[in-house]
């Protein structure tokens, strides 16, 4: 997962349940979404078609929705059935989600200043200054450093029961309402060489395309490797790693799919439940490298805290699309079609009772 700035859009976060019209019963689920607009009008748009009645049991205006939405859907990704909709009484509504989110507005709003002053920082070129850290900047990047290596443990903990996962499938047609395989069209192959010693130099230029921007890449120092900061969690992915013995292929499709028993549930349980502390501890760290990002403003680097020298540049490089642009023919001629391959498509949530 990334760590890179989220966006800082103001919306607004809704949690709507459903209504029979008929018996007047309400649904087992709730969905929890975002929208811009208004949530009244947002249902009304749902309304549209729906045989049942919407009605948000809680909604609430947040600094940074489209985060805060991708949060609360990983923090109960064991409860979430499809879509946005999760399998929660109102009970666990008031209990779980509603402190969750007002926690979020807290912090979102002490918060997003930072976030923005990242995203500015991100259009601007450096300055060129290497300056000593403040005394707050040395204790804001020891929290980083720590927060950084719950981070790591956590993300390690999610891939081993991904890579379990995945060498389950083994030889079958993916994973009974875990994983489905996908036969992906291959893509043509452009063979650049055998074009260009198509064509004249002046034919060529053509085919380039110049491009200015900025570039370069945020650094923080002092974060360890997930050996030297957990070697048995290390150990323990390697060996889940090593577990998958071959890649679905073509071969798998139109066989048999692994179905569902107690050893899948227990596994793809784990698999979801470990999603809640990666967004957490990746919620931290962001919080802190903001943070970090402002006081660094345009500046290019905090000694022994981060590096970040952005520069302007421009670059000269081939363009395949003008190529196909100005000389089709050839083109076409230097493609070569690839084979279909399988893309290993993951339910979103559970769709069984654990």
């Amino acid at each position: 997962m990334s760590l890179a700035c989220p966006k800082t859009i103001p919306g607004w976060i809704y949690c709507i349940r459903e209504q029979d019209y008929l018996d007047n019963s309400w649904g087992r689920y709730v969905k929890l979404g975002l929208t811009t607009r208004s949530v009244a009008q947002r249902i009304r748009e749902h309304q549209t078609g729906n045989p049942r009645r919407e009605e948000s049991e809680f909604d609430i205006n947040l600094e940074m929705m489209h985060y805060a939405e991708k949060y609360l859907h990983h923090y109960f990704a064991a409860d979430r059935i499809g879509g946005e909709w999760f399998d929660m009484d109102n009970a666990r509504l008031v209990s779980d989600v509603v402190p969750i989110l007002q926690t979020l507005e807290a912090e979102m709003n002490a918060n997003v200043g930072f976030f923005r002053a990242w995203q500015k920082a991100i259009e601007i070129p450096s300055n060129g200054n290497v300056r000593t850290a403040t005394a707050a900047e040395i204790a804001l990047h020891q929290q980083y450093v720590s927060a950084d290596e719950t981070y790591k443990v956590a993300e390690a903990r999610h891939k081993i029961h991904e890579s379990n996962l995945r060498a389950m499938i083994g030889g079958y047609d993916g994973l009974e309402n875990v994983v489905n395989l996908i036969e992906v069209t291959g893509s043509d192959k452009f063979n650049q060489t055998m074009f260009e010693s198509m064509l004249t130099p002046a034919q060529l230029s053509l085919c380039e395309e110049t491009k200015t921007g900025l570039k370069g890449s945020f650094t923080m120092k002092g974060a360890g490797s997930l050996k030297s900061l957990n070697p048995t969690v290390d150990a323990k992915l390697k060996s889940a790693k090593s577990g998958i013995t071959s890649k679905p292929s073509l071969a798998n499709l139109g066989g048999t799919t692994y179905a569902m028993n107690q050893s899948l549930k227990d596994e793809h349980m784990l698999f979801l439940k470990t999603k809640r502390d990666l967004k957490v501890a990746e919620w931290a760290c962001l919080r802190i490298k903001a943070e970090l990002a402002a006081a660094l403003g345009a500046d290019e680097a905090i000694t022994d805290i981060l590096t970040w020298k952005r520069e302007s540049t421009t670059t000269t490089q081939f363009s395949s699309k003008l190529a196909k642009e100005h000389f089709p023919k050839e083109y076409h001629a230097c493609l070569t079609s690839q084979k279909n391959s399988v893309r290993v498509d993951w339910h979103e949530g559970r769709k069984y009772m654990p």
